[in-house]
């Protein structure tokens, strides 16, 4: 699963590097993969990847090495025209 930010520039999407901002890094994409097992019988799955509008934050599923998600979200917050890493919370 992924997101990725793009940009209309004319009539082209030009990707975006830099929205998502991390302690470490800045990119213009997020993907994981995961297993569809872990997730198949609740609604989760639907919530991999979600934005709150009225938050502003972003929220996605950490998956484990194995695959597995879990029930932490990581969070970035809308500042300015980027989105920041502010932390972990619990799915909800």
């Amino acid at each position: 699963m992924s997101i990725e930010a793009f940009i209309i520039q004319g009539n082209k999407l030009k990707p975006v590097d830099d929205l998502f901002v991390s302690k470490s890094q800045q990119t213009g994409r997020i993907d994981f993969d995961y297993d569809n097992a872990s997730v198949q019988y609740t609604n989760r799955e639907l919530d991999l990847i979600h934005f709150d509008p009225k938050a502003k934050k972003l929220y996605v599923a950490i998956v484990a090495e194995d695959g597995k998600v879990s029930n932490k979200n990581i969070v970035y917050v809308v500042k300015g025209n980027k989105f920041v890493f502010t932390g972990i919370e619990k799915a909800k």
